[in-house]
């Protein structure tokens, strides 16, 4: 028995190891099947991604050059602008020298077509500024010479009123308390330092290797009498337009300038005159740069050039000339220009104060500090497992199961058939050693006993027999078993009574009860009309085997009585008891007695002997006629599992 649980043991063992192994490797190959479908799905969706990033970078891109070709007439046009133009009233430069400036009367001011002019909506302001003699100089072709001191600044108007409701001498105020010329000039020197585009402008084609000789640089001869703040600003402006030369310019381009053009005054325009009567002036290209107003740092997008002229004597004077744009219109202007480009586009300047950092997809303007910004495509989520794949592994993992069952299955049938044959053998051959054994005892004591010794010659004759019939049952009921599963018994069905039943039962066993020393009580407690309609001789036989088990397994009880009784059950049926004062069988056994080729497991089990197939056989027979066998604690028997219940239907009542 012990080979057999070992057996059985590996068996499982290995039963166990082969599905652990199958389903890790299925478990590996699912999760890898799954990740690949995941990686190609993600990898078509990253290109599909970036197809369509680089189509928003390439319509952003084509957007920013369309708003560069949209500013380049504008800022050409502000570039090319005189310098003069930015004065309220200016003298031309062909008209007569007068001998005496201070007389003002004789001469013929013109208005600056800037004042006279409507400004268009992208224009808020053009002014200039610079260090003159006693304080900085502000002024704009568009706000009378006489400015109140209390005018209000721009940025005191309300944000969403201020572009519409704020006038020029608004802006020039707002300017000129948030910024000194100095202050402006290294904005300025900022912005073209950061590489912004710059344009020269150019009114006649003059060499610029002489006019670049005419730019000392820092040595100016201070005959202004500018102050300390002049200076620098004149020394860092000539020193900034210098840069410009060298970098950008290959012709110099002189205009002649009236000293009364530049504000002087007339004591100081005469001593300046002497020999020559118009000097040469030169400017650069418009610079686009981004101020902030006075209070609240909004961002103002302003044009800046630097004007330079030469007073000769290697003396010079700076100024810086700007034009303040609506930056408001013109992000509505941009923003609709490239709406059928980019409908999602922002139009945001930078840098700007406080601006946030570029989020997405950005373009730079090149004409002006200006970026686009354009959201990034949101990628896609992640699909779900495919139709294909879910159907391909869902049928994988059944067909895979349902192998392992199959395997599992024939494998425990082997295991079990081999337990099986192992036990019948070990049984039968116990089983059968015996009657031999006896049979070849007793036929040798018959062989030498004496002729006239005729009553122990009968005893030894009628041992042989009992061993001849123990013999018999036992092939019958290894017989009976072997048939079991090939084919239904043969049924020969009548009509019975439980009595009928009881007194055959007791016929057919009661020697049996009497060698063992048992008393039979047969109780009839069924009505007298209740017909069965059963195999009378399988019955008899199942409750032969109850009984003869009985007699047997409680040969060491005191009480000497084994129980045969009927009862009819409330649903018309027939239960009949076989029940003894035995030990009965353990409580873990209940169960496996009805099993082939297992007994209970009590100390009596080994000397009683049998194959273990009587209960089995007993519990098949009972199926077969429409029943069950079952086993239950014996009111008798101190509630031990001693008493086996035959039920058998009830197929009809005899009418009285």
């Amino acid at each position: 028995m012990t080979s057999i649980r070992t057996t059985r043991r590996h068996a499982i063992i290995a039963i166990a190891a082969v599905w652990v192994l199958v389903l890790a490797g299925l478990t590996w190959a699912t999760r890898s099947a799954v990740e690949l479908e995941r990686y190609e799905a993600r990898s078509s969706q990253e290109r599909a991604w970036e197809d369509q990033r680089d189509a928003r970078r390439e319509r952003l891109d084509l957007a920013s050059w369309r708003l560069d070709r949209l500013v380049q007439p504008i800022l050409s046009r502000e570039t090319e602008r005189p310098f003069n133009h930015f004065r309220r009233y200016y003298l031309p430069a062909d008209d007569p020298i007068e001998t005496d400036p201070s007389d003002r009367g004789h001469v013929a001011y013109q208005e600056s077509p800037l004042y006279s002019k409507p400004r268009p909506e992208w224009v808020l302001l053009h002014f200039e500024t610079y260090e003159g003699e006693v304080s900085d100089v502000w002024s704009s072709p568009q706000v009378d010479g006489a400015r109140s001191e209390t005018v209000t600044l721009a940025s005191m108007f309300p944000a969403s009123e201020r572009m519409t409701q704020a006038q020029p001498e608004h802006w020039l105020a707002d300017l000129e308390h948030r910024y000194t010329p100095g202050l402006l000039e290294e904005e300025y020197e900022k912005a073209v330092s950061a590489g912004s585009q710059r344009v020269v402008s150019r009114l006649d084609g003059t060499d610029g290797a002489a006019d670049d000789e005419a730019l000392p640089g820092n040595t100016i001869d201070l005959r202004l009498t500018p102050g300390d703040d002049e200076a620098d600003f004149v020394s860092r402006g000539t020193r900034l337009f210098e840069r410009e030369l060298k970098k950008e310019i290959t012709q110099c381009v002189r205009e002649a300038v009236r000293l009364e053009n530049l504000g002087f005054s007339p004591e100081l325009a005469q001593a300046l005159y002497a020999d020559t009567v118009c000097w040469p002036v030169y400017w650069t290209g418009m610079t686009p740069l981004w101020l902030e107003s006075a209070d609240d740092d909004q961002p103002l997008l302003a044009f800046l050039r630097l004007v330079l002229v030469e007073l000769g004597d290697d003396n010079a004077m700076c100024m810086l000339q700007g034009v303040l744009l609506n930056w408001e219109w013109l992000r509505g202007v941009f923003e609709g220009e490239i709406h059928d480009l980019a409908p999602e586009a922002n139009v945001v300047p930078m840098p700007a104060k406080g601006s946030p950092p570029p989020a997405g997809l950005t373009s730079m303007m090149a004409l002006l500090p200006v970026r686009l910004e354009l959201p990034e495509p949101d990628m896609p989520p992640l699909p779900e497992m495919s139709d294909g794949l879910r159907t391909g592994l869902l049928v994988a993992w059944i067909a895979t199961c349902l192998a392992l069952l199959a395997i599992t299955y024939g494998t425990m049938k082997y295991v079990t058939d081999a337990e099986r044959r192992l036990r019948f053998a070990s049984a039968v051959t116990h089983e059968l050693r015996t009657p031999l054994t006896s049979f070849q005892l007793y036929s040798d004591l018959l062989l030498d006993m004496p002729d006239e010794d005729v009553i122990q010659r009968r005893k030894y004759a009628q041992t042989l027999r009992n061993e001849s019939q123990r013999l018999a049952r036992l092939v019958e009921n290894v017989l009976a078993y072997s048939r079991i599963g090939d084919s239904t018994p043969d049924l020969h069905r009548k009509q019975a009574t439980p009595a009928g039943l009881l007194d055959a039962a007791r016929s057919a066993i009661a020697s049996q009860c009497e060698a063992a020393g048992k008393e039979l009580v047969v109780e009839d407690q069924c009505d007298a009309d209740l017909v069965l309609e059963t195999d009378p001789e399988f019955v008899t036989q199942i409750l032969a085997n109850l009984v003869e088990n009985a007699c047997k397994y409680s040969a060491e009880a005191e009480d000497h009585h084994v129980w045969l009784i009927a009862r009819q059950e409330h649903h018309r049926g027939v239960s009949i008891e076989v029940d003894d004062a035995g030990p009965g069988v353990h409580s873990r056994d209940r169960h496996q007695v009805f099993q082939p080729f297992r007994r209970s497991a009590g100390h009596n089990a080994k000397r009683i002997g049998g194959v273990g197939l009587g209960l089995a056989l007993a519990r098949y027979w009972a199926i077969c006629l429409g029943g069950r066998l079952t086993l239950h604690r014996s009111p008798r028997n101190r509630s031990r599992y001693s008493c086996f219940v035959l039920n058998l239907p009830a197929v009809r009542i005899s009418s009285p």
